[in-house]
């Protein structure tokens, strides 16, 4: 998400009179008293307005109650958002038309899998899911010298998709609102394991693996996304099933240097993806990650004194075509990031041309998704 800053202008510069009878020390103590009382002042809520000071002072808390027709909070629901200056916004960053599209493409088979991490399209926000009381909450710039506007798109197995768009003022006060789901006719009740799913989901979010305490979370949260797949799988679900043990993949571990990571090549996140592919290999997104996975293989040809053979070379453009096939065919069903893979497959070839052709047409696919610029051709 953007964030927003100002900066307070550069004080003028002053001259002390040192007095005779003016010790060294004294002068110290003056200046440093004085320093303290400015630092009080700038750090009071209306001064830091005008300062532009005062750090989180400028920033808003918005809190969405998610909730069904009937007044019910709606626990672990998924919660995108947008944020746009209003009187100037960026023609390339997204907006509600934007992430409501995706919404609708998504919805159906790999929304769950949106992350902060793993986008559809560059530049959408991904907030904290609903917790246990429907309630999710994010900051926001509180808008120190003009409107912000800030959209939000909330998905819920079950749910129709709903969308909300608000803006922040100046002043920096929270705000919170309500959001009404209304039941999807087409969807029959939640069967147990999908709410479980969603509730794992709000979990791995929340988990630092640096807490050596939540170590074992992690452990126990595979166990139990093999235990829903299990459960989907004996009633004859397969789709949910796929989509429990891909999101094994998700599941954070430390990093050489103790950081929190998410390794899609792990060999956890490999095996996971596998059982997933065999189970449900129409879900356009477990497809592009095997694709991906795939491409991997190539990597040795871009590397320091790489193998540039002309077999190499064949056998990973043969890929690519593979690649742009596939891709063809799945249409709007693959995220657009997936379709933009392509253009960077091809720079690596040198085929200019269609690299050119491919941005042609995620153009038309996906006006906002940043490219690089065409090549002319000769």
């Amino acid at each position: 998400m953007e964030s927003l800053s100002c900066q307070a202008g550069s004080a003028a510069r002053t001259s002390t009179v040192r007095r005779p009878d003016e010790s060294a020390v004294v002068i110290y103590w003056r200046r440093f008293i004085a320093i303290v009382v400015l630092a009080g002042l700038i750090a009071s809520p209306v001064l830091a307005g005008w300062f532009g000071l005062g750090g989180n002072r400028n920033v808003r808390e918005i809190e969405l109650k998610i909730q069904d027709a009937s007044g019910k909070p709606i626990s672990y629901a998924t919660v995108w958002c947008y944020i746009l200056r209003e009187n100037n916004p960026d023609p390339m960053k997204p907006d509600m038309s934007d992430l409501w599209r995706m919404a609708l493409r998504l919805k159906p088979e790999s929304y769950e899998f949106v992350s902060n991490s793993v986008k559809p399209i560059n530049g959408m926000g991904v907030n904290p899911m609903s917790d246990k009381r429907g309630i999710s909450r994010e900051q926001f710039p509180s808008g120190d010298k003009e409107a912000i506007e800030v959209g939000f798109v909330i998905l819920k197995n079950g749910y129709l998709p709903a969308k909300l768009v608000t803006s922040t003022v100046t002043q920096p006060s929270d705000l919170s609102l309500v959001v009404t789901l209304q039941r999807d006719p087409a969807s029959g009740p939640v069967p147990r394991y999908l709410e479980e799913f969603d509730s794992i989901r709000y979990e791995v979010t929340s988990i630092d693996i640096r807490d050596s305490g939540q170590v074992s979370s992690v452990s126990s949260l595979m166990q139990q996304l093999n235990e829903l797949a299990d459960e989907a799988l004996r009633a004859g679900d397969k789709e949910s099933a796929a989509k429990m043990l891909f999101y094994i993949g998700y599941l954070p571990s430390a990093s050489p240097g103790g950081a929190q990571k998410v390794d899609f090549y792990s060999s956890q996140a490999i095996d996971a993806r596998k059982k997933a592919f065999k189970l449900n290999a129409n879900n356009a997104f477990i497809q592009a990650r095997q694709f991906a996975v795939e491409g991997g293989q190539f990597d040795d040809i871009f590397a320091a004194r790489g193998n540039t053979s002309p077999e190499r070379l064949q056998a990973y453009a043969e890929y690519v075509e593979r690649k742009r096939l596939f891709l063809d065919k799945l249409g709007e069903r693959a995220w657009p990031t997936s379709h933009a893979s392509l253009v960077n497959d091809y720079s690596k070839l040198g085929r200019w041309d269609k690299m050119n052709a491919e941005i042609d047409r995620i153009k038309q696919l996906e006006p906002k998704m940043p490219l690089p610029n065409k090549k002319k051709l000769n």
